[in-house]
């Protein structure tokens, strides 16, 4: 039988060496004082135990025997360890700043809108506001007073979006998931092709339906000018 790790010698062999170099240190530590006894302050005694403790701490390392196994299975953990480390610092993604619409380059529109989660779910209605910007930026609000339902909000690089009054956030980098309509959406606004399986469907005046045909959820409504 090959053991992976061998941690300590025999419990015999830590107590004689331990006893061998704690002697060792109290005859260099001696202080002739009258009697010749040792003095009992508290830095001696603190001493002696840190010495103990460091005799026995060497002992555990000296005796500890690494194998091959062992290095191979150590460094595996290790590199899990990393890479999962890694991971989670990539994952962290800065919170957006606040639109400010004044700025130079925003559309802002407004209007309402019918929200179907999804298949046989209840439809929801509210207010919808959509800002526009031509370097990629877009921000989406959908309420229903008094309560906030959806905010959404993406960059060239970056993107996010929070449900609810809790304001539970979802974000990432890159494209938005294709999943999410309300991101979907300034897309189509700006004249593009919603990804699948989203069908853009524009009506007759300001009137639209974006529509998932896999889950059936859907956003329909219009907005001004």
């Amino acid at each position: 039988m090959n053991p992976v790790v061998a941690i300590v010698a025999p419990e015999h062999a830590i107590r004689a060496s331990a006893i061998e170099g704690m002697a060792d240190d109290l005859r260099r530590l001696r202080m002739t004082i009258r009697n010749d006894r040792l003095p009992t302050t508290r830095d001696f005694t603190y001493n002696l135990l840190l010495h103990m403790q460091q005799k026995v701490v060497g002992l555990i390392v000296c005796n500890f025997r690494v194998t091959k196994p062992f290095l191979r299975r150590t460094g595996a953990v290790i590199g899990s360890l990393g890479v999962a480390s890694l991971l989670a610092a990539c994952a962290h993604v800065p919170q957006l700043p606040p639109v400010n619409c004044a700025e130079p380059g925003w559309t802002l529109r407004q209007g309402q809108a019918v929200w179907l989660p999804r298949r046989q779910a209840t439809a929801i209605t509210g207010d919808l506001l959509v800002a526009i910007h031509p370097q990629g930026r877009a921000l989406v609000q959908f309420t229903k007073a008094p309560l906030p339902i959806v905010a959404a909000q993406c960059t060239a690089t970056q993107w996010q979006i929070r449900f609810g009054p809790t304001q539970n956030k979802r974000s990432g980098r890159g494209r938005p998931p294709a999943r999410l309509v309300w991101l979907q959406l300034p897309v189509c606004l700006s004249g593009g092709a919603p990804a699948a399986p989203w069908l853009w469907q524009k009506n007759d005046g300001q009137t639209w339906l974006l529509q998932n045909r896999v889950t059936g959820e859907s956003l329909a409504g219009f907005l001004t000018p």
